[in-house]
């Protein structure tokens, strides 16, 4: 029987700078104080940068998408990473896609 080789899921190490980088280039300046007063609602996942920048990128730089975008976070964190980070669940396509978004000007 041959057997199959398991392919690892990347997990995106990111920090409070990725996160304030993400909301000033997907938000701008104006609207930095706005984001972060949203972002607070997440309670006690707001210390995760992770769930703090899945949050930002499925709202796609509208700040009116942000509190549903929490609303969602808060009922099953791990739901809200895997739609941002592995939407299609080809990790690989997934990842590279996830560090474009992440690393873009």
């Amino acid at each position: 029987m041959k057997q199959q080789r398991l392919t690892r899921q990347p997990v995106p190490k990111v920090t409070e700078e990725d996160v304030k980088r993400v909301a000033l280039r997907d938000f701008g300046i104006a609207q930095l104080p706005e984001v972060f007063s949203i972002l607070n609602g997440l309670q006690d996942l707001k210390e995760d940068p992770r769930i703090r920048l899945a949050v930002m990128k499925l709202a796609n730089q509208d700040i009116k998408r942000l509190p549903d975008r929490i609303k969602s976070a808060l009922r099953d964190w791990r739901d809200t990473l895997v739609a941002a980070e592995y939407p299609t669940s080809d990790y690989d396509a997934d990842w590279l896609q996830y560090r474009q978004w992440l690393t873009k000007k």
